[in-house]
């Protein structure tokens, strides 16, 4: 049977149809990502791609200008003398998205008012929250937090514990991790307003406490502020967050938190399209082990052995993060 004309042409724009509609939704996270692809950095795992096995990795971010590095998944883990962990700190630089942890990535950079705690923990210990007593301790001198340092540092830790049971009160679901961050932090706290201790030791506490702090506010950020609304502009005062799926892309990206896309390894073409990007990735900005206006009073600095090694998600690292607080917090500290 022969079909006139007028009939191929709507078997045709009926097919067509078809196939925009499956095309709609089959990628709909994509096309609601079309942002996604204002951007294009082409990144290697190890800075250098012309070297037998390393990888040239398509990096795409649908609300950031830069890229951070991508480290390797089986980088050592180090603490450093300040109590953080470097680049393999989540409280610190981007990691891997981890389904259990989803609020890391809503951890603040810079102080969100009205609490100024983040500032604090940031910056680290300066001369003036310090006061040394002529004691030694193995030849490096004792001292003790300025009165005036802690009696601040209490106050507000006290007014965020506040905001934090104002949260949970409200919910219908335990969040024991959060409960757990709250009742640490509170410890903490209350132990190195009292700690005499020499200043390696006084800031590996101080890093403890800042752990407990920083993750607790990501916590409570994410599942107040940034869960609870709709698109929002890039908040650029968060850490963000590596993705490896374009659904959990498009949650991140309508909460407006720093996202970046990875697709799989990919040899970037030779081309001048105007979205296509050849970047060198913006490397950790390690700040100092010893930052400016800081005492240097033990004479020497080194990273403590490695913690842990080979190592593939951000669970695992949690886990050890986690093992080595609670290890400081049984020792009382020292």
């Amino acid at each position: 049977m022969k079909m006139d004309g007028i009939a191929m042409r709507r078997i045709y724009l009926l097919v067509r149809t078809l196939s925009i509609i499956h095309c709609v939704f089959a990628n709909s996270i994509l096309e609601h990502l079309s942002a996604v692809d204002g951007w294009r950095f082409y990144v290697t795992d190890h800075r250098s791609s012309d070297r037998p096995g390393y990888e040239t990795l398509l990096i795409s971010t649908p609300n950031a200008n830069w890229s951070p590095w991508l480290r390797s998944s089986d980088a050592p883990v180090y603490l450093r003398a300040d109590g953080t962990f470097g680049e393999d700190d989540p409280i610190c630089w981007p990691q891997k998205h981890h389904p259990g942890a989803p609020h890391l990535p809503c951890i603040p950079l810079t102080d969100p008012r009205p609490h100024s705690l983040v500032h604090t923990f940031r910056s680290g210990l300066r001369k003036e929250q310090v006061t040394f007593s002529d004691d030694l301790d193995d030849g490096l001198r004792v001292g003790t937090l300025s009165e005036h340092f802690t009696r601040g540092l209490k106050r507000q830790v006290e007014h965020f514990t506040k905001d934090v049971q104002e949260f949970l009160s409200r919910q219908a679901n335990p969040h024991p991790r959060l409960e757990r961050l709250s009742r640490s932090l509170e410890t903490t706290i209350s132990k190195i307003s009292r700690l005499q201790d020499t200043l390696p030791q006084l800031r590996l506490t101080f890093g403890l406490a800042s752990r407990f702090y920083l993750e607790a506010q990501g916590y409570l950020k994410y599942h107040t502020i940034l869960k609870a609304t709709g698109k929002t502009t890039v908040d650029l005062n968060l850490v963000g967050v590596w993705v490896e799926d374009a659904h959990v892309c498009a949650e991140y990206h309508r909460m407006g938190v720093p996202v970046w896309y990875i697709r799989k390894p990919y040899q970037p073409p030779e081309t001048s399209d105007k979205f296509v990007k050849f970047c060198e990735p913006r490397s950790y900005a390690l700040r100092p082990l010893w930052p400016p206006g800081c005492f240097r009073d033990d004479g020497y600095a080194n990273n403590y052995p490695t913690l842990l090694e080979d190592q593939t998600n951000i669970g695992n690292r949690l886990r050890v993060f986690d093992a080595w607080a609670e290890s400081r917090m049984n020792i009382g500290f020292r």
